[in-house]
């Protein structure tokens, strides 16, 4: 069951920023410099909020669902029921190339998530500027640009949110309810993209986005 599925309610009618290290964020600004991670990356950090397990997963189980608590497995022609806690199934998304980003509707007020950003621990962890894009559709159209003169097709949409206890279909645009503050927009490259960072090259976004500065 999907809890949380959030979606853009019609071309410009979102706000997308990155929070990050100020020195990435000027560089973002300045230059249109953007880093996309191999999805892969993040299932090994152990950073509960920036690390993610359960990352580009084709499918997962849980014991936490009272529906799933063991599957059979067939030996020597006996059915044996095996109990688990939680079973993970890779997807070849995992090799993908991610750019993860926060939305919100133009129509809610800035300021509280900019608090927000500055003063909830978790988001500290991402660095302490933030760009926030006053034509967010137009900062899509040019990572678009950018990613198909790298030969790369991207997919860009919100995540979906599900509960700890969800059993079946995962992908990389789906994330477990605890990440859910985060409200998280990505860009995903149509193909692999290696073990090293695909860097793209907007050019400068100082006619589109602001940079925040934030103070702790």
């Amino acid at each position: 069951m999907n809890v949380a599925m959030q979606t853009a309610e019609s071309e410009g009618d979102y706000r997308l920023m990155k929070f990050t290290q100020f020195e990435y964020a000027n560089d973002l600004m300045l230059h249109g410099t953007v880093f996309m991670q191999p999805l892969s990356v993040f299932p090994k950090v152990k950073d509960p909020v920036i690390g993610d397990p359960n990352e580009g997963l084709w499918k997962r189980y849980t014991a936490e669902n009272p529906s799933f608590q063991s599957f059979k497995i067939n030996t020597g022609g006996k059915d044996i029921e095996v109990p688990i806690r939680e079973l993970r199934l890779n997807s070849t998304e995992r090799r993908h190339g991610v750019y993860c980003m926060r939305w919100m509707s133009v129509r809610e007020p800035l300021e509280p998530v900019l608090m927000f950003f500055a003063n909830d621990k978790r988001m500290q962890r991402f660095g302490d500027a933030a760009v926030v894009f006053r034509d967010s559709s137009e900062f899509v159209r040019r990572m678009f640009l950018a990613a198909r003169t790298a030969g790369y097709e991207l997919d860009s949409r919100p995540m979906e949110y599900f509960p700890t206890a969800h059993c079946g279909p995962m992908n990389a645009f789906r994330k477990l309810a605890t990440y859910s503050y985060q409200n998280e927009w990505r860009f995903l490259t149509d193909k692999p993209i290696g073990d090293q960072p695909l860097v793209l090259k907007l050019g400068s976004l100082i006619d589109v986005a602001q940079c925040f500065r934030v103070k702790r």
